[in-house]
């Protein structure tokens, strides 16, 4: 007699299926998510900036924003895809 399909065991050290979605929990997708929140946070401290010192103002501070962007984009590379999900 047989009881219905057997489940299939997980493989040690991967994550259980997520419920929703194409949810992947590897480092290096988590981290593609930064990038706006530090430009909205870099824009707004250089406009922040001239209120405090008044020798600069945006125009020389904009350059901030491509380092910021860079320094991003250097950590994403970095990341590790360990438990990546296609």
């Amino acid at each position: 007699m047989s009881q219905g399909p057997t489940p299939t065991p997980q493989p040690t050290g991967t994550p259980p299926p997520q419920p929703s979605g194409k949810y992947c929990p590897c480092t290096r997708c988590r981290s593609r998510g930064l990038m706006g929140p530090a430009i909205l946070i870099t824009v707004g401290v250089l406009f922040l900036i001239p209120q405090f010192v008044h020798r600069l103002d945006f125009g020389d501070l904009w350059p901030v924003i491509l380092i910021v962007i860079g320094a991003v984009k250097l950590f994403e590379y970095g990341a590790s895809t360990e438990g990546h999900r296609g």
